[in-house]
């Protein structure tokens, strides 16, 4: 379980690296002229932090709740795997049809790890708008 954490979560930190940076990089401009009119790097660094924030509260939630919702139905109802892998589960006594569940406790671990990862990947999109000149930023097209 720990392997597959650590590739999903790493998956996600790419995925929000992608969205704030893209966030970022939308917003030169706004970013070069609040730091022109006397922004410091604290409030900036804060402000695309907390920007990350917001978007795991608003989504983990969801997130979550679609997790439990096909995990509960593919309980019940089972996932047919047998037109993949039916001669090779065959092979090794496995059934082609598998019943998953995961633990209650499972799911309030992935929201720390989600929350932590969220806050680390949140670091390279400030620190990009940190090292942003106000100058070149105001007058970049």
């Amino acid at each position: 379980m720990i392997i597959f954490f650590v590739i999903i979560l790493l998956a996600l930190s790419f995925g929000i690296i992608n969205t704030m940076l893209m966030a970022v990089l939308e917003r030169v401009r706004e970013i070069g002229m609040l730091m022109a009119i006397g922004m410091n790097r604290t409030r900036l660094f804060g402000m695309i932090a907390l920007e990350t924030t917001f978007m795991v509260i608003l989504a983990a939630p969801f997130g979550l709740l679609l997790a439990y919702v096909s995990i509960q139905w593919f309980n019940i109802n089972g996932l047919d795997l047998s037109a993949i892998y039916q001669e090779g589960h065959a092979a090794w006594g496995f059934k082609s049809i598998i019943y998953p569940e995961l633990e209650t406790f499972y799911y309030f671990r992935i929201m720390g790890l989600v929350a932590i990862t969220a806050i680390l990947s949140s670091i390279y999109p400030a620190i990009t708008a940190l090292r942003l000149d106000p100058v070149t930023a105001i007058r970049k097209i």
